[in-house]
């Protein structure tokens, strides 16, 4: 007789990245739970939930899944404190910040540039968020 197994999709942080999880807590407070570059809402521990309230994929909210990111990395001098970590959502990080060496600043109207052009990611959850 077949048996029934439920998947739950989980969050497996490495050692490295357990040193932002409270950081990254009070930062997805502070900015009401929504990214800090393309202003896009996230999820933190339960993505059947956001998919649900934004009628999307499982697939389509992974991307959506709120990380900690230094605004002055650490190799820079920055720390894991606060107020040094901002909230954003997966597909907001890329490696063009580091490869670059642009600002936090300069990334964000660069997303936010895109996004106002629709050359960003096709879904967005939050369709009513200015962009400039």
């Amino acid at each position: 007789q077949p048996r029934a197994t439920l998947i739950i999709v989980g969050v497996v942080m490495s050692k490295s990245e357990n040193h932002l999880k409270k950081p990254r807590s009070i930062a997805f407070t502070r900015q009401n739970g929504y990214c800090y570059y393309c202003s896009q809402p996230m999820w933190t521990n339960n993505p059947l939930k956001f998919a649900l309230k934004y009628n999307a994929t499982l697939s389509q909210v992974k991307r959506f899944q709120c990380t900690g990111e230094h605004l002055v990395a650490h190799q820079d001098g920055g720390s894991s404190a606060p107020h040094n970590i901002v909230a954003v959502v997966n597909i907001a990080i890329n490696k063009d910040i580091k490869k670059n060496r642009s600002t936090p600043e300069q990334h964000k109207k660069l997303i936010q540039h895109r996004m106002s052009l629709g050359r960003w990611h096709s879904y967005r959850p939050n369709s009513n968020a200015q962009y400039a």
